[in-house]
C-alpha cells in the first residue's frame, strides 16, 4: 500500500476502507449490527456500538477499554455529541477491538485468536522506517502501530482466515 494515501484520513476511515474481514466474521458483525442499529437511520451510535461490541466479545467492554478504543480511534465521547457508525465502520472497529482486547476476553478453553497473515506481516514489516518522510497525522501513526503490535503471528505453514489489515 502507498502510505501517502493515508494522509488526511481518520483512523475510522482507514478501518472502513482497508480492513478485510473473513466471511464468518462479516456474518457475525452483520447480525450484531442489524440487531443494534437504529431503526430511524440504520446506524449505530456511540452507545449502541458498545452494546454491539459487548455482543461480539461475549462480555462487557469496561470503561477503561472503551476509553482506550475511543482514544485510538480519535473519537470524542461527550453527552452533547452523537457519533454514528455505518456497517463498514463497525466492521473495522470490531476487528480492531478484537485484535486489541482479545486477551481480555479469552478463557482457558477459548480457541486461539487468529494469527496475522503473511501479507499483513509483510505490509507492516519495518513500519517505522516506512513511515519516515510520510506526512500522517499522529492518530493514524498510532493506529498503525497498534495494528502492527496486535494479533498473533502465523506459525510456519498456517493460513489466516479471519481478519486482514493492509
Amino acid at each position: 500500500m502507498e502510505l501517502s494515501l493515508l494522509n488526511g484520513i481518520s483512523p475510522i476511515e482507514y478501518l472502513s476502507r482497508y480492513v478485510s474481514v473473513s466471511n464468518s466474521r462479516r456474518l457475525l458483525y452483520d447480525k450484531v449490527f442489524v440487531r443494534h442499529r437504529s431503526l430511524k437511520d440504520g446506524l449505530l451510535n456511540d452507545e449502541s456500538i458498545i452494546l454491539a461490541l459487548n455482543e461480539v466479545f461475549g462480555g462487557i467492554l469496561g470503561e477503561e477499554l472503551q476509553s482506550h478504543l475511543w482514544t485510538t480511534l480519535g473519537v470524542t465521547i461527550k453527552p452533547h455529541l452523537v457519533s454514528t457508525f455505518n456497517f463498514k465502520q463497525f466492521s473495522g472497529i470490531a476487528a480492531l477491538a478484537e485484535r486489541m482486547f482479545s486477551s481480555e476476553f479469552s478463557t482457558s478453553n477459548s480457541p486461539l485468536p487468529e494469527p496475522k497473515s503473511e501479507i499483513e506481516i509483510a505490509d507492516f514489516d519495518r513500519l517505522l522506517s516506512k513511515l519516515e518522510g510520510v506526512k500522517l497525522n499522529t492518530l493514524m501513526k498510532e493506529l498503525l502501530l497498534v495494528i502492527k503490535e496486535s494479533g498473533h503471528f502465523l506459525p510456519d505453514g498456517a493460513k489466516s482466515r479471519d481478519v486482514y489489515v493492509q
